[in-house]
């Protein structure tokens, strides 16, 4: 996931960046709480990364990490399993009256670049499923055309990844250089309902039993 945001023009450090993305990193940190917690039930290594410079496109906080992260693996002889990227999940595009019901939320487990495609359909499957116990939400599946989020670094790398949050983010009033991106916009209950299936399937990937 990514902690950087922006802003209106000229009025950058104006716009606070609530939803996008410190929704997103308000669930890695619950996630990390929780799993430290349970520490001892895990059957494999959690890193908690936060990367910079999303929003100014490329990735070149994302694809920093995942060079890095790509070559200790070669170096230790260990394998990634996964990388869930956290995205921005607090803004409620039905209760704003600018997406018909029912309420939902998107998932992006497929993709492609210019030159490659990508598909980990079985690991959103399993994040679709954990939704299905845990979150009254309908998931919304697709497939995401190009780099706009941290998780494309890791496919870029061979690992399996995907990214999730909000329905309909782009026409959020607040997304972005619109600004307004505040607190005050923020659907409390839609954020838990996205967390909580989020969280859950963080935790089974480390080997921890639902």
């Amino acid at each position: 996931m990514h902690y950087d945001s922006i802003g209106p023009p000229g009025a950058e450090t104006s716009n606070p960046g609530a939803d996008d993305d410190m929704t997103g990193m308000a669930i890695e940190l619950e996630t990390a709480r929780l799993l430290v917690a349970h520490r001892g039930e895990l059957h494999a290594t959690v890193r908690f990364v936060a990367s910079d410079e999303e929003e100014l496109g490329g990735l070149a906080g994302a694809r920093a990490y995942a060079s890095y992260i790509h070559q200790a693996a070669i170096d230790g002889g260990f394998t990634i399993i996964a990388a869930v990227d956290d995205e921005q999940s607090g803004w409620n595009c039905f209760s704003d009256g600018v997406c018909p019901g029912p309420v939902a939320f998107n998932l992006f487990s497929c993709g492609s670049s210019q030159t490659q495609t990508f598909d980990y359909t079985a690991l959103g499957d399993q994040f679709a499923a954990i939704a299905q116990a845990y979150s009254p939400l309908r998931v919304d599946r697709q497939c995401m055309a190009g780099a706009h989020s941290d998780h494309f670094a890791m496919w870029e790398i061979g690992v399996p990844a995907l990214v999730y949050g909000e329905d309909d983010p782009f026409d959020n009033p607040h997304f972005d250089q619109e600004g307004g991106d505040t607190v005050d916009k923020i659907d409390f209950a839609y954020l838990t309902a996205i967390a909580r299936p989020a969280i859950t399937f963080q935790a089974a990937l480390a080997g921890m039993a639902k």
